[in-house]
């Protein structure tokens, strides 16, 4: 019996020398909620004297994990390190969360003070208890919960055709929607370029050649503040496309009016023509009747033209029976009465 007292005794004091007190624990404010609804995870860790210490990240699959915030409180004997996380999860079943690790390193007090005391640095773990998590499914078996608004806008209603539109809709409020990839439109004959402008933002550039509607976009969540199911959507849009093509009628009257322009255009040129012919061929003929020498140079040039008028057939007859002391007169005669009986022809006599 002695014996047994003094090992009893021997321990305590062996305990009493080397031992620290640490703890680590994990709660849960709610241990059933429905999917998407949050619920709290609290870890505390308190310890009395240590060297170094680490503790275990909280990794959870199928919940999205945030990190609220994190507070140490010093006592007279304990110290203890309170973190809190916020647990929302994203499908619904019966769940364990795990125990979590806190690594600890300490020195006993009996050697605190000796130059070598890392030497007996001691390291051990201990471990939270694993929590039962229970998570219900939503009504209608939604995947979203929260508070929502969807807003959407359109830049014009009425557009030339291959020339874009640009439908945005936006989601306002809060919950377990953190982007909207997961949102598309389809609109038969038209084409759809979908681009994320902000994370719950995206805008559609819609291109057709021919009147479309954007049809109105629907979202159903529900409500955890109203324990309700909630359906939200945008108006739809009739947009009106017009047409870069002209009426087959149009085509007609321009057809015309292009080939009369051609027809005036081509009665001009030739009316040009003409008149330059007639210019260089009058031209021509008063220079044969300068360059004449003899009446019988100046009679090859004018007989021609003897028709014309009875002046010009008078005319022809008095070269002929002329002297060559009037030759140079009957010459300058003869230009003069061609010049008058041409300068009001459109057409060379």
């Amino acid at each position: 019996m002695q014996t047994s007292l003094f090992r009893a005794f021997v321990w305590l004091l062996v305990f009493c020398t080397f031992s620290h007190t640490y703890s680590f624990t994990s709660t849960l404010d709610k241990h059933s909620v429905m999917m998407g609804e949050k619920t709290v995870l609290t870890l505390k860790f308190c310890y009395d004297d240590l060297e170094e210490y680490s503790l275990e990240e909280l990794q959870l699959q199928y919940f999205k994990i945030v990190f609220l915030n994190e507070y140490e409180k010093e006592g007279n004997q304990l110290s203890c390190i309170t973190q809190r996380y916020s647990i929302i999860a994203n499908k619904s079943g019966d769940f364990i969360l795990p125990a979590l690790k806190a690594h600890i390193e300490s020195i006993p007090k009996k050697y605190q003070e000796l130059y070598n005391k890392n030497h007996y640095l001691q390291k051990i773990d201990i471990y939270t208890k694993s929590i039962p998590l229970k998570v219900t499914p939503l009504p209608q078996n939604l995947k979203v919960t929260g508070d929502y608004r969807l807003i959407a806008s359109i830049d014009k209603k009425d557009v030339n055709a291959q020339n874009p539109i640009h439908f945005t809709v936006t989601l306002k409020g809060k919950g377990n929607i953190e982007n909207l990839d997961f949102l598309t439109l389809s609109i038969p004959h038209a084409l759809v370029y979908p681009h994320t402008t902000t994370t719950l933002s995206k805008t559609f550039d819609i291109v057709s050649d021919d009147n479309y509607t954007i049809p109105a976009i629907s979202l159903s969540y529900f409500n955890q503040e109203n324990h309700m199911v909630e359906n939200i959507s945008t108006d739809t849009y009739q947009i009106v496309v017009k047409s870069n093509v002209i009426p087959s009628f149009w085509n007609t009257y321009i057809l015309i009016w292009l080939l009369i322009f051609v027809f005036l255009l081509l009665f001009y040129l030739l009316r040009i023509f003409r008149q330059i012919d007639y210019i260089d061929e009058k031209k021509m003929l008063f220079k044969r009747i300068k360059q004449a020498k003899n009446k019988e140079d100046l009679l090859k040039v004018i007989a021609l033209y003897m028709h014309v008028s009875k002046a010009m057939e008078r005319l022809v007859y008095r070269v002929e029976m002329s002297e060559r002391s009037a030759f140079k007169g009957l010459k300058k005669e003869t230009t003069t009465q061609l010049y008058l009986l041409t300068q009001n022809s459109n057409k060379f006599i």
